[in-house]
């Protein structure tokens, strides 16, 4: 750790997950929508993003400001991710694997209508 930098230790990392995937959220909606936000991003999955981004001493998580946007990201992108998963399990969007790009790619298909 930097010792010039200022670092915040989490003391609750329960509690500290629920309100960092609050702000994950607000990253991607204007309000918090009405949805199970678990079915997207679990308390326990934001907890493991926080053990990976934070440095660990004696037992507790510190981060740093750049850690924090760092964990607000991750978390944001897999509510994303997840999101785009659950409208191409139901259809809604396609998804296949790009090996060009080596990252799942999604699409609406427009004639999907037009086929019986």
């Amino acid at each position: 750790m930097d010792k010039d930098e200022d670092y915040y230790v989490v003391t609750n990392i329960n509690k500290f997950s629920k309100a960092v995937r609050k702000e994950a959220v607000k990253v991607l909606y204007k309000e918090i929508p009405d949805s199970n936000l678990d079915e997207y991003v679990t308390i326990k999955q934001c907890s493991s993003i926080l053990k990976k981004v934070a440095h660990k001493i004696d037992g507790e998580f510190y981060l740093n400001e750049d850690m924090y946007v760092e964990l607000i990201e991750e978390i944001a992108n897999q509510i994303h991710q997840s999101a785009l998963s659950k409208l191409a399990s139901q259809d809604i969007i396609q998804c296949a694997w790009d090996d060009e790009k080596e990252q799942m790619v999604f699409w609406v298909d427009n004639d999907k209508d037009n086929h019986p």
